[in-house]
């Protein structure tokens, strides 16, 4: 799947912004890479250079776009002490040089993750269920105390689940790649249409899983 930064003024984002509950703009923020900076380590990496360099860490969301939906991934970028936006995180994704990002003086950063915000761009419903898997992926991962665990601790129960999400959400991305819908048959081979198998009651799946 090809990712993106989408346009500052793409419909989709400013509908992500509405559902995140924002009023102001989003920015473009020029990507400038700290030496020995590791990709998705923006907090620290800002913390860090505050220490060093003084400044600020300026929290909000940075915006992604596939050909199915538009995201928007807590994000921390540094402000100057010459009052500059500076993205010091290098992207996990080579070639991108800028982040289309959106102040918000609501959030903390506690040391816990938060969910990334979603819209499905496509009207193919199967994307709708693909992130309703991925939000109860993240639900999973932070529960209780694996909110805070680097690498996480499970028994022998919990990894099983957790297994189970994460193919979960490869058959779904494999099928919403494939240009697939939920008429289509099911990929693990049991010959029914997926709505009658792996898609079949979705939500009741995720709530045993989580």
């Amino acid at each position: 799947m090809s990712v993106s930064i989408p346009d500052i003024n793409d419909k989709f984002v400013l509908s992500l912004i509405k559902k995140i509950g924002l009023n102001n703009k989003p920015i473009i923020v020029k990507v400038i890479p700290e030496n020995g900076a590791e990709p998705l380590n923006c907090f620290p990496t800002v913390q860090k250079k505050v220490v060093e360099s003084g400044g600020k860490m300026i929290l909000g969301w940075q915006f992604w776009k596939t050909t199915n939906l538009v995201e928007a991934e807590f994000h921390a970028v540094w402000k100057s002490p010459e009052n500059e936006l500076l993205d010091i995180t290098p992207k996990p994704i080579k070639g991108i040089n800028s982040t289309l990002f959106i102040i918000d003086e609501r959030l903390v950063y506690d040391e816990k993750q938060k969910d990334n915000f979603r819209i499905n761009i496509t009207n193919n419903s199967l994307v709708d269920d693909f992130i309703k898997v991925c939000e109860a992926i993240f639900r999973f991962e932070n529960k209780g105390e694996r909110a805070y665990q680097y690498e996480l601790k499970l028994s022998n129960v919990e990894k099983e689940k957790y297994q189970k999400l994460k193919a979960l959400r490869e058959l779904y991305q494999t099928m919403i790649n494939n240009n697939f819908s939920k008429n289509t048959r099911c990929l693990c081979g049991s010959g029914n249409k997926f709505k009658h198998c792996h898609g079949k009651d979705l939500i009741k799946t995720l709530s045993r899983l989580t």
